[in-house]
């Protein structure tokens, strides 16, 4: 049996089966214009939406840059404090925890290092952080002073995911301390 049997078309008169026809006509416009409508609508707010997120990582890119700048400006202005160059680190410590982890409001810890050794800090948990294999081997790397290395993204315990901005600064010891 065929699909579309059109025998009963045969047998209608003239005028139903002009209204067939144009009815036909008519939806399968309707239908056009209504897919049409879909196709055109969906591609302008694909459209807004894809300007949305555009402008959304711009402003976000802006405001990480900007943030980063603030740290960045921080800890050079840290590193050039004579308590380090006099390995006052009891002062530091008190420095780091009383005034200065206030006015960077995105720095969650702050911690100056000798080597594998914490000497101030900010963190209730700094022993943790030279058991930090990765981020150890990334501070060993450091060789260039006044230079911000950001390491990261990484897991430590002391901050769990985070973002580390380290900076090398001469010590008394003739050596180089990290903050």
């Amino acid at each position: 049996m065929p699909l579309l049997n059109l025998k009963w078309l045969k047998k209608l008169q003239i005028t139903p089966k002009v209204f067939l026809i144009t009815f036909v006509c008519f939806e399968s416009l309707i239908l056009l214009l209504g897919y049409s409508y879909h196709k055109y609508s969906s591609a302008i707010l694909v459209d807004s939406q894809m300007n949305y997120a555009v402008q959304m990582v711009q402003k976000a890119d802006s405001y990480l840059e900007m943030n980063m700048q603030h740290i960045r400006t921080n800890l050079l202005t840290i590193a050039h404090d004579t308590r380090f160059a006099e390995a006052q680190y009891e002062q530091i410590n008190q420095w780091l925890n009383g005034n200065l982890i206030h006015f960077i409001p995105n720095v969650s810890n702050i911690h100056v290092m000798s080597g594998r050794e914490v000497r101030a800090s900010t963190s209730l948990n700094s022993w943790e952080l030279p058991k930090n294999a990765y981020l150890m081997k990334q501070l060993e790397q450091m060789t260039e002073f006044n230079r911000i290395y950001w390491i990261g993204p990484y897991f430590s315990n002391v901050s769990r995911h985070t973002l580390t901005a380290a900076l090398a600064i001469p010590s008394a010891a003739g050596n180089h301390d990290i903050l």
